[in-house]
């Protein structure tokens, strides 16, 4: 896994560009959806930012299957087939962990449900929470979550709303579609044509 990581350590660091330009595509569709007043509207472009952010990593991966691929054909590189579940997983660190402490500072946080919105109270309410340092770090942790993972924010918003264990959640897409196209790109590394049959099978019923 760490030798994986470490001889893979761009396509992380690329993973987490990619993921750096779609939070500015995301902010931008989110800023769209608000001002439109529908959270239809800003359900539908956060949906479309994921999606657009998901296939970049789709394709970042099937091309890195492909090129693995080849050289597995030929006997150059071994299989490895959860290269690109650990190099996802690590790009996703940060992801995973804000999200983990998110949860865990409210959950010390007294009085408060783990689906409650801390944003419907007024900040008379949100001074009354104790322990504040828990309070705190817990904004702070929630806000920056949501910050490195804006194209998810519409659907947090609607859909969401207050539920802090989705930010555990919403890193694994990424996760499972990187695993999956890279499978991919190593299985049709020549493209999807059907292999031809040997001479001597081609006359067989």
């Amino acid at each position: 896994m760490i030798r994986t990581i470490k001889e893979n350590f761009y396509m992380s660091f690329k993973m987490n560009l990619d993921q750096v330009a779609m939070c500015m595509f995301g902010a931008m569709m989110a800023m769209t959806g608000a001002a439109s007043g529908s959270n239809t509207i800003l359900a539908l472009l956060s949906i479309l930012s994921i999606v657009f952010y998901l296939y970049l990593i789709y394709v970042m991966f099937y091309d890195m299957g492909q090129k693995d691929g080849i050289k597995i054909n030929s006997q150059r590189l071994a299989y490895y087939p959860y290269k690109a579940l650990w190099i996802s997983l690590f790009a996703n660190t940060l992801n995973f962990l804000l999200g983990i402490l998110t949860v865990l500072f409210k959950a010390i946080i007294n009085g408060v449900q783990m689906t409650q919105n801390l944003a419907s109270l007024t900040a008379e309410q949100v001074s009354a929470l104790n322990p504040s340092w828990a309070v705190q770090a817990y904004q702070i942790c929630d806000t920056l979550s949501k910050a490195i993972q804006f194209m998810y924010v519409g659907v947090l918003k609607v859909f969401f709303s207050g539920n802090v264990f989705i930010l555990l959640v919403i890193p694994l897409p990424s996760v499972i579609i990187a695993t999956l196209a890279y499978k991919l790109g190593v299985k049709y590394c020549n493209g999807f044509k059907k292999k031809s049959k040997k001479p001597e099978e081609r006359y067989k019923v």
